[in-house]
């Protein structure tokens, strides 16, 4: 399909930052780690589903004082020249008309090679009047190896004040290893995403009203100091269940997850 014809079917909702729903727990923590991210070329938030990668990113973006772009992939996006397209239209949201050049060679019917186009695109990011926060959400639906070839090259040779932020299920197959050498990539994981037993409990307030899940996990964890979990973990576990039963699928396994996890 031809690049000019692309350009004019974008879907705009694609390039907007999802709506934060549902209870909200402020993760200071977090925040402060990803404070990092403004002084490096990329940021990569990994984990699996129901994690709250993109809340966690989507509510960061409101306390800090950087322009953004907020573009949303899927499975269809893996074409080079649907991709371009999309980074394109979202840097001309937040800086109009400062990827001119770029969109202009989108409307040949052919691309460059993709090391090629990388080039231009460091190009028009280096004349940005400001900084820019690029987050690309569901990086792990990118496949194609020349979108992998343009954004390994891009993320080697960015410009100062441009920032990349992926956030993905599993790890993209990116040319990295030299910008983790130089400790040039910040690195959010499964690990540090999940809940501390402060947020879970405030989360748990949140949904229910009720201070159980504290207990709970008091109950939880001198059953083990005493060397009898087994039953205390099963009415733990069947009561959790319970309590979360009215919350969407997602919510309610990832509220599990963590009391799991803290108790």
């Amino acid at each position: 399909m031809p690049q000019k014809l692309l350009a004019q079917t974008l879907l705009h909702t694609k390039l907007r930052r999802p709506r934060a729903v549902g209870q909200i727990v402020h993760r200071p923590r977090l925040n402060d780690l990803l404070q990092r991210s403004l002084s490096l070329p990329l940021t990569l938030v990994s984990a699996p589903a129901g994690y709250g990668k993109s809340t966690l990113v989507a509510l960061w973006l409101d306390e800090i004082d950087v322009p953004w772009t907020w573009y949303s992939i899927d499975s269809h996006d893996n074409s080079l020249g649907e991709f371009v397209v999309y980074l394109a239209g979202a840097i001309e949201l937040a800086y109009p008309g400062c990827a001119a050049t770029l969109q202009a060679l989108l409307q040949n019917p052919t691309l460059p090679p993709p090391d090629w186009l990388a080039d231009l695109f460091v190009r028009e990011l280096n004349a940005l009047p400001g900084e820019l926060i690029l987050v690309l959400d569901d990086y792990n639906e990118i496949s194609a190896p020349d979108v992998n070839v343009f954004l390994s090259r891009t993320v080697q040779n960015m410009p100062p004040g441009v920032h990349f932020i992926l956030l993905t299920r599993s790890d993209p197959a990116l040319k990295v290893a030299r910008l983790r050498a130089q400790q040039q990539v910040l690195e959010v994981r499964a690990a540090q995403l999940r809940f501390m037993p402060d947020e879970a409990q405030e989360l748990m307030q949140r949904i229910i009203g009720r201070t159980r899940p504290r207990r709970l996990s008091h109950s939880v964890r001198n059953g083990q100091k005493a060397g009898r979990p087994g039953c205390i973990w099963q009415r733990f576990r069947c009561v959790t269940v319970k309590m979360c039963s009215p919350l969407p699928p997602l919510l309610r396994a990832a509220v599990i997850r963590a009391l799991s996890i803290i108790c």
